[in-house]
């Protein structure tokens, strides 16, 4: 463990020093002329106060420092004693377990209020589906209360999560109603429960799965 360690950090600063020396010999900075002290950098003229025989001598320096400092990189050597003191045996480990979140939120956002927590009805049955295709299927559902604040759907997915939502109709008499979905996969199980809101109070029947057919190949 220590031998891997003192390998990291080795190669963390053999890298740093990689990508200096990249920045400074390689990146490309902006044309600089230098006439008599005044360079000229992208078009605008700056006084810089030094020649190009000293400003060429300092580059040769940092050249100079920077690869003596590679050269250099042989020598570094990590004193890994620290996880063998007694001070870092002694050291605890105060962190705390994350609890799970109980409140996660809406499982379907785009659902009606109160559509996430719908209560099991009989006033509500899920019908087996229809018209079964490799893409399309046709949804049953039977409501058997009538009432002017009454809308229905039905919720589907390829799990018991559902999680499509069909567009919430008014429904004001008892009856069975239905709904074709189209854009579903060849040869998948599905899960489909008819649901209503009843005066704001969601219901909902058992859900149902069905499978659609096999894709044909022409």
């Amino acid at each position: 463990m220590k031998s891997i360690l003192k390998t990291i950090i080795i190669l963390a600063v053999i890298t740093g020093i990689a990508m200096a020396g990249y920045m400074f010999f390689f990146k490309k900075e902006p044309a600089v002329g230098v006439e008599g002290g005044l360079a000229t950098v992208a078009g605008t003229a700056v006084n810089t106060g030094v020649d190009s025989a000293t400003m060429n001598q300092n580059a040769q320096n940092a050249s100079r420092d920077f690869l003596a400092l590679l050269l250099n990189i042989r020598s570094i050597k990590l004193d890994d004693s620290l996880f063998t003191s007694a001070a870092f045996s002694a050291l605890q480990d105060l962190s705390r377990p994350i609890a799970p979140d109980t409140d996660p939120g809406r499982e379907n956002p785009f659902a009606p209020i109160g559509a996430d927590s719908a209560v099991i009805s009989t006033q509500v049955t899920t019908s087996n589906p229809s018209a079964i295709t490799a893409t399309a299927s046709t949804l049953n559902g039977v409501l058997s209360i009538g009432g002017a604040s009454i809308t229905r759907w039905f919720e589907y997915g390829t799990t018991n999560a559902l999680g499509t939502m069909t567009t919430p109709k008014p429904q004001s008499n008892p009856g069975a109603y239905t709904e074709t979905i189209t854009g579903l996969l060849p040869n998948t199980t599905y899960y489909v429960k008819a649901s209503a809101s009843v005066g704001g109070q969601v219901i909902a029947g058992a859900v149902v799965q069905w499978k659609t057919a096999s894709a044909v190949n022409r």
